[in-house]
């Protein structure tokens, strides 16, 4: 099925009637969808208030969950949004990194807690590509990981 918005002439019928084609095939490596830096955040907890510094793309969600694990009200929190260096999905739904800091934070009221981690995602880059070929050949799609020699026996 095809939508057009805006039909105007017929491009199809053009190409066709040219006198000379160019065609170009165009490729990109698949890379990790992941954060440049490390997964990090650094609290500062005391009684009364509870300030966050975390490289995130939902302050709003870093503020609610850094009041949560705190136990203290919004007002009395603060967060301070670092610049990412590519944090994709990953540092906006999740608060996960936001609670542990605060928590670290909490017992070592005025010094402050630091979470973070190196690590490379799980899922090998190639998947979706290697899975798209399984599709192609046998016409039977995969669509769970890992990969493993029965799934693949059984496509």
């Amino acid at each position: 099925m095809h939508i057009s918005a805006n039909r105007s002439g017929d491009a199809l019928a053009a190409i066709q009637g040219a006198a000379k084609k160019i065609e170009a095939v165009y490729a990109t490596p698949f890379l990790s969808h992941a954060c440049m830096e490390p997964m990090n955040c650094t609290a500062k907890y005391t009684p009364e208030r509870c300030e966050v510094w975390s490289p995130t793309q939902n302050g709003e969600g870093s503020l609610a969950a850094a009041s949560e694990a705190s136990g203290l009200p919004l007002a009395q929190c603060e967060v301070y949004k670092m610049d990412p260096g590519g944090g994709f999905g990953r540092r906006g739904g999740a608060q996960d990194y936001v609670r542990q800091a605060v928590s670290i934070a909490k017992q070592l009221p005025g010094s402050g807690g630091f979470w973070g981690g190196i690590g490379e995602p799980t899922i090998s880059v190639a998947s979706p590509a290697v899975m798209n070929a399984i599709f192609a050949a046998t016409g039977k799609p995969v669509r769970s990981l890992p990969m493993k020699d029965v799934k693949l026996q059984r496509a």
